[in-house]
Protein backbone atom coordinates (compact mmCIF):
# COMPACT_ATOMS: atom_id res chain seq x y z
CA UNK A 1 0.00 0.00 0.00
CA UNK A 2 1.12 3.29 -1.31
CA UNK A 3 1.01 6.07 1.47
CA UNK A 4 3.08 9.48 2.04
CA UNK A 5 2.05 10.51 5.29
CA UNK A 6 5.30 10.03 7.02
CA UNK A 7 6.48 12.54 4.19
CA UNK A 8 3.91 14.97 4.51
CA UNK A 9 4.34 15.09 8.45
CA UNK A 10 7.81 16.06 8.11
CA UNK A 11 7.35 18.18 5.76
CA UNK A 12 4.64 20.24 7.77
CA UNK A 13 6.52 19.75 10.92
CA UNK A 14 9.38 21.66 8.52
CA UNK A 15 7.00 24.41 7.02
CA UNK A 16 5.24 25.14 10.02
CA UNK A 17 7.64 24.75 12.89
CA UNK A 18 5.02 22.91 14.33
CA UNK A 19 4.69 19.27 16.15
CA UNK A 20 2.47 17.27 13.76
CA UNK A 21 0.65 14.63 14.69
CA UNK A 22 -1.71 11.57 12.82
CA UNK A 23 -5.01 11.60 14.26
CA UNK A 24 -4.56 12.78 18.05
CA UNK A 25 -1.36 13.90 19.89
CA UNK A 26 -0.86 11.07 22.52
CA UNK A 27 -2.97 11.07 26.08
CA UNK A 28 0.29 11.17 28.09
CA UNK A 29 2.13 13.88 25.97
CA UNK A 30 1.94 17.55 27.31
CA UNK A 31 0.89 19.23 23.93
CA UNK A 32 1.85 23.27 23.12
CA UNK A 33 -0.99 24.86 21.03
CA UNK A 34 -0.57 25.57 18.25
CA UNK A 35 -0.66 22.14 16.95
CA UNK A 36 -1.44 20.13 13.57
CA UNK A 37 -3.32 17.16 13.32
CA UNK A 38 -2.43 14.80 9.72
CA UNK A 39 -5.25 12.07 9.16
CA UNK A 40 -5.14 9.88 5.79
CA UNK A 41 -8.82 10.45 5.31
CA UNK A 42 -8.34 7.82 1.87
CA UNK A 43 -6.13 5.59 0.32
CA UNK A 44 -7.89 4.05 -2.72
CA UNK A 45 -6.13 1.55 -5.38
CA UNK A 46 -6.39 3.35 -8.91
CA UNK A 47 -3.88 1.01 -10.72
CA UNK A 48 -1.55 -1.76 -10.38
CA UNK A 49 0.18 -3.49 -12.93
CA UNK A 50 0.37 -7.50 -13.09
CA UNK A 51 4.04 -7.07 -11.85
CA UNK A 52 2.87 -5.11 -9.00
CA UNK A 53 6.24 -3.11 -10.85
CA UNK A 54 3.84 -0.10 -11.23
CA UNK A 55 0.95 1.09 -8.47
CA UNK A 56 -1.09 4.47 -9.14
CA UNK A 57 -3.43 5.36 -5.74
CA UNK A 58 -5.87 8.12 -4.70
CA UNK A 59 -5.04 10.13 -1.53
CA UNK A 60 -7.01 12.07 0.61
CA UNK A 61 -5.30 13.74 3.51
CA UNK A 62 -7.48 16.09 6.96
CA UNK A 63 -4.99 18.50 8.52
CA UNK A 64 -6.58 20.07 11.30
CA UNK A 65 -5.39 23.31 12.50
CA UNK A 66 -5.66 24.48 16.70
CA UNK A 67 -5.11 27.29 18.29
CA UNK A 68 -6.29 29.78 20.65
CA UNK A 69 -5.30 32.62 18.21
CA UNK A 70 -7.72 33.09 15.79
CA UNK A 71 -5.99 35.62 13.61
CA UNK A 72 -3.26 33.12 13.39
CA UNK A 73 -5.26 30.11 11.70
CA UNK A 74 -5.21 32.03 8.53
CA UNK A 75 -1.64 32.02 8.77
CA UNK A 76 -1.16 28.80 9.39
CA UNK A 77 -3.55 27.87 6.89
CA UNK A 78 -1.69 29.97 4.24
CA UNK A 79 1.32 27.80 5.07
CA UNK A 80 0.06 24.75 5.32
CA UNK A 81 -1.96 25.25 1.86
CA UNK A 82 1.75 26.62 0.07
CA UNK A 83 3.73 23.33 1.34
CA UNK A 84 0.80 21.02 0.26
CA UNK A 85 0.56 22.68 -3.15
CA UNK A 86 3.87 22.83 -3.57
CA UNK A 87 4.46 19.16 -3.34
CA UNK A 88 1.42 18.68 -5.52
CA UNK A 89 -1.61 18.14 -3.52
CA UNK A 90 -4.74 20.17 -4.54
CA UNK A 91 -7.01 21.37 -1.59
CA UNK A 92 -10.10 20.43 -1.94
CA UNK A 93 -12.51 21.67 1.11
CA UNK A 94 -11.87 24.14 3.99
CA UNK A 95 -14.63 23.50 7.13
CA UNK A 96 -15.56 26.70 8.58
CA UNK A 97 -14.40 28.49 11.62
CA UNK A 98 -14.95 26.47 14.88
CA UNK A 99 -14.85 27.74 18.04
CA UNK A 100 -14.63 25.08 20.74
CA UNK A 101 -15.62 26.98 24.02
CA UNK A 102 -14.24 30.79 22.58
CA UNK A 103 -10.73 29.70 23.36
CA UNK A 104 -9.41 27.16 20.91
CA UNK A 105 -10.19 27.60 17.26
CA UNK A 106 -10.07 24.71 14.62
CA UNK A 107 -9.68 24.49 10.66
CA UNK A 108 -9.45 21.04 8.81
CA UNK A 109 -8.80 21.23 5.37
CA UNK A 110 -8.64 17.95 2.87
CA UNK A 111 -6.08 17.78 0.42
CA UNK A 112 -6.02 15.23 -2.84
CA UNK A 113 -3.48 13.48 -5.27
CA UNK A 114 -2.71 10.46 -7.17
CA UNK A 115 0.63 8.99 -6.33
CA UNK A 116 2.28 6.40 -8.20
CA UNK A 117 4.95 4.58 -7.40
CA UNK A 118 7.72 3.71 -10.24
CA UNK A 119 9.43 0.40 -10.93
CA UNK A 120 12.91 2.54 -9.65
CA UNK A 121 10.83 2.81 -6.12
CA UNK A 122 10.11 6.45 -6.14
CA UNK A 123 7.13 8.17 -5.61
CA UNK A 124 5.61 10.84 -7.99
CA UNK A 125 2.72 12.60 -6.82
CA UNK A 126 0.38 14.51 -8.96
CA UNK A 127 -3.06 16.16 -8.96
Amino acid sequence: MLSIRKEIKQGLTDATGLEVYFVQPPVDVDVAIPLLILEEKGNSQYYRDRNSNIEVVNLSYDISIYTNDPSQLFDLMESVDDYMFGVGLKRSYTSSDMSIDNKLWCKTMTYNCKATQLEDGTIQISQ
